[in-house]
């Protein structure tokens, strides 16, 4: 069977198929909203996470844009990755247990 979305915070996104895992076989239905946040809004220069920070999770970008940025050691910026509607950000921190980059909004730009 495959998975279902059902009310809460996934019911009218645009990009269902971005989180829809893929290949889960299970008689019973799937509802990521039980794992799923509701899309916060972040406003220009504001931060998602921040580099160190304690991983929380990988976020959706559902509108807007975002800059995933590394600082060295000397305090230099990089900008890794430009991020648009329907991309996944947060892997960094997946394994470490913290994000060792940070997400930083270029315009108003939402993120579940």
């Amino acid at each position: 069977m495959e998975p279902t979305f059902q009310g809460g915070p996934c019911t009218d996104c645009r990009f269902p198929e971005v989180c829809k895992p893929k290949g889960v076989v299970t008689p019973q239905r799937f509802c990521l909203t039980q794992i799923a946040k509701r899309a916060r809004t972040f406003h220009k220069g504001e931060s998602l996470y921040r580099s160190g920070m304690r991983f929380s999770g990988i976020y959706a970008i559902k509108s807007g844009s975002m800059k995933l940025l590394h600082t060295d050691s000397k305090g230099r910026e990089a900008i890794i990755a430009i991020m648009l509607p329907g991309e996944l950000a947060g892997f960094d921190g997946l394994f470490s247990g913290n994000y060792r980059c940070a997400l930083v909004a270029l315009e108003t730009s939402s993120a579940c």
